[in-house]
């Protein structure tokens, strides 16, 4: 079976539709990484102490510096120094200057913790005149927060949700012709009359490309943590937790899990969706007679659960019921936020749309292989 599996991968990898499909993803990659890149807080134009303006990535390794003097548990005293401290350098910059002064990113997340008149009486304010920690959107939990710069893992998190739709175009155009261009070549035929060709054959496309989705998701993952910390200076801030990503969709989240968790928590997920749009595909693929059909009817079929979700019923159950479709259940962000609701009351669990998600793909797996191998082994009689 090893030597099966081997020579469909050879012939997956010599095909120039991998090629065509691998380019493809990381032109995708490196426009959701331009977006997010440059339209991170980090990166916006900055003033230093001495009145100096940075701008893009400068602007980000200044404000890394500034951050990790600062790191440190989320308390309130830790609130108060740093907003202290940055009061005291707007004050002094705008005393001296009359443009507008551009604050450092520390300051921007942190203002959050000011008290205005809208929110001073409907927040409780700590001993030191701002907004107590507790009493803040964040989630509360047995420990402080612990926070520092993470931009990187950020900026990571924000490209996973945004392109991952890319790994699914690789998947479609790669493995559309795995057993339609069989039937289309006149070899389908062949080899359903070998001696492994009504079995392992069609057993070794199936984890071939399996193999090809995991390879994917893995060198996706390599190539856009390794350029969000080339451009942001580095791999600090894994252990920063994820609700200290102020503003974001995961500081509400009553999950505690740290950048570096959230970052293999959305491998995880990208794996899942992949793997099950691989064995869409693939019976996609058993059931046409050309790869261009094949292609068609899989990215249909694999779009429809998102655009259920995307016009009118997102809110609903049925919305959040698209979260298990491989079109949806990449994007770990509404992942998690769903697992605050208690949509499917039937694992006592924390966290467990994820647990579905698992379930429903295994299953969704076992289903399409099923019907690959159904129909691709018919076509013996047939022909």
């Amino acid at each position: 079976m090893s030597l099966l599996v081997k020579l469909e991968l050879q012939k997956l990898i010599r095909r120039k539709y991998l090629f065509v499909g691998a380019i493809l993803l990381i032109l995708y990659t490196l426009f959701w990484f331009f977006v997010c890149a440059v339209n991170h807080a980090a990166t916006f134009p900055t003033h230093t102490e001495t009145g100096r303006v940075l701008e893009g990535r400068h602007a980000a390794l200044y404000n890394k510096v500034l951050y990790e003097q600062y790191a440190g548990e989320l308390t309130d005293e830790k609130v108060a120094e740093i907003l202290d401290d940055f009061q005291t350098l707007r004050n002094r910059y705008e005393a001296t200057h009359n443009d507008l002064f551009n604050a450092p990113l520390i300051y921007e997340d942190f203002s959050m913790f000011n008290a205005t008149d809208e929110n001073a009486f409907e927040k409780s304010l700590s001993q030191y005149g701002y907004i107590s920690v507790n009493s803040s959107d964040i989630p509360n939990f047995d420990t402080p927060l612990y926070f520092t710069f993470s931009s990187t893992w950020e900026t990571a998190a924000d490209i996973f949700y945004n392109g991952s739709f890319g790994i699914a175009l690789l998947l479609l155009i790669a493995l559309a012709p795995l057993f339609a261009e069989e039937y289309s070549s006149g070899a389908a035929g062949i080899i359903l009359t070998t001696r492994y060709g009504k079995n392992k054959i069609i057993v070794a496309k199936c984890i071939a490309s399996l193999i090809i989705a995991t390879v994917a998701v893995i060198l996706f993952a390599t190539f856009v943590i390794s350029i969000c910390g080339i451009y942001f200076g580095g791999f600090t801030g894994w252990q920063a937790d994820i609700q200290t990503q102020f503003g974001s969709l995961l500081m509400p989240v009553p999950l505690r899990m740290n950048n570096l968790q959230f970052f293999m928590f959305s491998i995880l997920l990208y794996w899942l969706s992949s793997i099950g749009a691989a064995a869409l595909i693939c019976c996609c693929s058993a059931f046409c007679k050309r790869s261009l059909s094949a292609f068609v009817a899989s990215t249909v079929i694999y779009a429809v659960p998102y655009f259920i979700r995307q016009f009118g019923i997102g809110g609903t159950v049925v919305g959040e019921l698209m979260l298990l479709f491989p079109v949806c259940s990449a994007k770990a962000q509404q992942v998690v936020r769903t697992s605050e609701h208690k949509m499917i009351g039937l694992l006592p669990v924390t966290c467990e749309m994820p647990i579905w998600i698992a379930v429903f793909t295994a299953i969704l797996i076992f289903v399409l292989f099923f019907l690959t191998y159904r129909h691709f082994s018919k076509h013996q009689v047939l022909g």
